[in-house]
C-alpha cells in the first residue's frame, strides 16, 4: 500500500497465484500512472492460460482507494484493474480509474463472491465495468453504488469464450444503484459477444436502481443472449436524455 507506480513498460502491480493458494491480499491506496498493460492485475493463474474449471487460486482479495491513470498504452492489452482467472472473494472498493486507454475495471475469466463498489470510472476508451466469464463462470457478484462517465459503454456484461466453448456461465449478477453518464454507445448492456460459444448460461442477473444519463443509444440493452439466459430482471432504474430507454429481444422480468 502507499506507493507511487509511475511508467511501467508492462503492469502496474501484479498478483498471481499458484496451486498453494494465497489469502487475504490488500492492494490499497497506491497511485499507479502510465503503465503497458493493466494498472492493477490480480489472477489466480496467469490469463495466457485458464483456471481449472470451478478452482480458485486466490481468495480474500481487496482492491482499495487507489489511483489508476494513463494504462494499456500504447495499444495495451488487459485493463485498468483486472481481477479473474480462479478468484474467491473480492472486493474492488473506492477506486479513482481514468484517462485509460482499454477498459476500467474487469473482473473475468473465473471469479466468484464478489463485490464491484464505490469507484469513479472516467474517460475510459472502452467500457467502464466489465463482467466476462470468458470460458469460465462469474457467480455471485454485485455491481453497486459506481460513477462511470465518458466511456463507449458504461457496464456490460459478457462472455468470450472461445477458448474453452464448454465452459462458461455467469449466474447471480446485480447491477445496482449505479450511476452512468456521457456513454456513446450503451448504459448498461447484456449482450453475446461474437466469441461467446453459445454454451452454459447467464442466470439471474438483476439490473436495479440504476441512474442512466447521457446514453448516445440505448440506456439499456439486453440483446441476443435468449437461447441461453434466464431469470434478467430490469427494475426502477432511471434514465434521461438517452435514446432507447430499454431494448431487447430476450423475456425479461420487467418493473416500474
Amino acid at each position: 500500500s502507499g506507493f507511487n507506480l509511475q511508467n511501467a513498460p508492462q503492469h502496474g502491480i501484479y498478483v498471481e497465484g499458484s496451486d498453494a493458494i494465497s489469502e487475504g491480499i490488500t492492494i490499497e491506496g497506491n497511485l499507479v500512472a502510465g503503465t503497458g498493460s493493466s494498472g492493477i492485475h490480480v489472477n489466480g493463474v496467469n490469463t495466457s492460460g485458464l483456471a481449472a474449471v470451478d478452482t480458485f487460486y486466490l481468495k480474500d482479495v481487496a482492491i482499495l482507494n487507489n489511483e489508476v491513470t494513463r494504462t494499456n498504452t500504447a495499444n495495451g492489452v488487459n485493463e485498468a484493474i483486472t481481477l479473474g482467472a480462479g478468484v474467491q472473494g473480492f472486493v474492488i472498493d473506492g477506486n479513482h480509474v481514468h484517462n485509460t486507454q482499454q477498459y476500467g475495471i474487469d473482473v473475468k475469466a473465473g471469479a466468484k463472491d464478489g463485490r464491484v463498489s464505490n469507484n469513479s470510472i472516467h474517460d475510459i476508451e472502452h467500457y467502464g465495468i466489465y463482467i466476462d466469464a470468458g470460458s469460465r463462470t462469474i457467480e455471485n457478484v454485485i455491481v453497486e453504488d459506481n460513477f462511470v462517465e465518458n466511456a463507449t459503454n458504461g457496464i456490460v456484461i459478457a462472455r468470450e469464450s472461445r477458448r474453452d466453448p464448454d465452459n462458461p456461465n455467469i449466474i447471480n449478477v446485480d447491477i445496482v444503484n449505479n450511476s452512468v453518464l456521457n456513454v456513446s454507445n450503451m448504459g448498461i448492456m447484456v449482450h453475446r459477444h461474437i466469441d461467446d460459444s453459445g454454451q452454459g448460461v447467464i442466470q439471474g442477473v438483476n439490473i436495479e436502481g440504476n441512474s442512466i444519463n447521457g446514453a448516445a443509444a440505448d440506456a439499456i440493452r439486453i440483446g441476443f443472449v435468449n437461447d441461453f439466459a434466464s431469470d434478467i430482471t430490469v427494475l426502477g432504474n432511471s434514465v434521461s436524455n438517452s435514446g432507447r430507454a430499454l431494448w431487447t429481444n430476450v423475456d425479461i422480468i420487467l418493473g416500474d
